[in-house]
């Protein structure tokens, strides 16, 4: 980075996890919630995003604070104003962890709780309808339909969500497709989605903005609801990484 983590996250050099996660919470809150964004807001957040990076992985922050003290040790004794360290470059291919979720199993845990219940429900008013079309009411024929769609999109999700539990992660790597954002309910929250080898993951603001048509990524996720457990950014030579073992994860 070539600006202060710190600084762009309005956090102490000491500051603890949880006090770096709370700040960069607070960060994407305004951007969600702002729907007429610009392209400075859009930046701010790039910025946000990779000094939230940088400053929750323990190894990357000590690399940063190390390379930090020595150049004002240096500066002092030159005699010289401090100056931002960047990161170097490394030559050939190389990635960048964009963003992660190590709570992706109480996610699916979640969706299991909510669309269990709502498909069980559904199955009740289900034999409800059932029962009353086969009692000569034609007037069950509408609403018997309608349920049965309900029923099948709750059952599938309460079905994906439980196979989750235990399955072990995959991945998935490419160039995105296709990005794009909608409202979600009542346009007060939006989703963002990003399309690769023709799978759809939901990911959150942070990594959204860091990526464009034609990245080449590599998306860890769970196979069946496809919750995203952390997005890596390739870069360097394409050609590189197309030949390196599509079986194996970065």
């Amino acid at each position: 980075m070539d600006a202060d983590p710190y600084e762009t996250l309005g956090v102490r050099r000491n500051a603890s996890r949880a006090e770096i996660q709370q700040a960069f919470r607070e960060i994407t809150g305004h951007y969600d919630a702002n729907p007429d964004r610009d392209e400075q807001a859009e930046a701010r957040l790039k910025r946000a995003s990779e000094a939230h990076a940088l400053l929750t992985s323990p190894s990357r922050r000590r690399s940063y604070d190390g390379a930090r003290d020595s150049a004002r040790a240096t500066a002092d004794v030159a005699g010289m104003p401090t100056l931002a360290v960047a990161q170097p470059s490394s030559p050939g291919p190389r990635y960048e962890l964009m963003g992660e979720h190590p709570q992706h199993r109480r996610t699916v845990q979640r969706m299991v709780l909510i669309y269990l219940p709502l498909t069980v429900a559904a199955s009740v008013l289900l034999l409800i309808q059932l029962l009353s079309l086969l009692g000569g009411s034609r007037g069950a024929i509408v609403p018997l339909v309608l349920i049965v769609i309900v029923w099948a999109a709750l059952a599938f999700q309460a079905a994906t969500a439980l196979r989750d539990l235990r399955a072990e992660p995959m991945f998935t790597r490419g160039p995105v497709d296709r990005r794009w954002s909608k409202g979600g309910l009542l346009w007060l929250f939006r989703s963002h989605f990003l399309l690769v080898n023709r799978q759809v993951f939901v990911v959150p603001p942070e990594i959204f903005v860091q990526v464009s048509e034609g990245s080449l990524i590599e998306c860890h996720h769970l196979p069946h609801t496809r919750t995203v457990l952390r997005v890596l950014l390739l870069r360097g030579d394409r050609t590189e990484w197309q030949s390196s073992d599509p079986t194996i994860p970065i």
